[in-house]
């Protein structure tokens, strides 16, 4: 959980020096991860923090920390890291960028720090415990934005995080798949007035409210 509040201080940092800047927003998503072959019988939760690169085209980027943490049922020990933290960068497109669902396919690629929590390896002194381990992570997936207000939308996605690039995680061992629903709050929305008019930007943009669409353009 630390690690996770590192990389989530380093995102909330970058956004704040960048936001009279950006252009794009910041999510905030939790889900499930349901049991897989590598932790089978354990379900996991997911909780993520999400930095939004919008560059008004289709194909978008930035960065995302995350934490998931699995759990055995009835304290039953398991041998698995059960606590993995990790900080991707990612690039999605939209496959409909107007109206209010824009469903888009993403792909993740960082570094992941797999552990198991100190309160298993008590339990479980007669199972062998797997070290703590870093190795790398991908994850594509798929998913869909709602738009609620100019500001916010509702964002859910489906995932299959895939661990790589370490011994313990070479036979598929500990990948995972995992359900996240979150809310993205806009930065584009402050350039424009509740009356409709421009703020100035080196950005213009314009709502429309039926589609739930932004349309910005770029001006010196």
């Amino acid at each position: 959980m630390k690690t996770f509040a590192f990389f989530a201080t380093l995102c909330f940092t970058t956004l704040f020096y960048s936001k009279s800047y950006a252009q794009g927003g910041v999510s905030i998503l939790m889900g499930v991860n349901p049991s897989s072959r590598i932790y089978n019988g354990v379900v996991g939760t997911h909780t993520a923090l999400q930095y939004n690169i919008d560059t008004y085209q289709d194909i978008h980027y930035g960065v995302i920390a995350q934490y998931s943490r699995f759990a055995a049922p009835n304290g039953i020990a398991v041998s698995k890291p059960s606590q993995v933290s990790s900080f991707n960068g990612f690039a999605s497109y939209s496959l409909i960028k107007s109206g209010p669902f824009k469903p888009y396919i993403k792909l993740e690629l960082g570094a992941a720090l797999n552990r198991t929590r100190p309160e298993l390896e008590s339990r479980a002194s007669s199972v062998p415990q797997t070290p703590n381990f870093f190795g790398g992570q991908l994850a594509p997936s798929i998913g869909t934005q709602i738009s609620l207000t100019r500001a916010f939308t509702l964002q859910l996605e489906y995932k299959k995080t895939v661990q790589y690039g370490h011994a313990y995680a070479s036979d598929g061992s500990y990948n995972y798949t995992g359900f996240d629903m979150g809310i993205t709050y806009q930065f584009a929305h402050d350039q424009i007035s509740k009356k409709g008019h421009y703020r100035p930007s080196k950005y213009r943009c314009v709502y429309n409210k039926k589609t739930g669409a932004t349309s910005c353009f770029r001006f010196r």
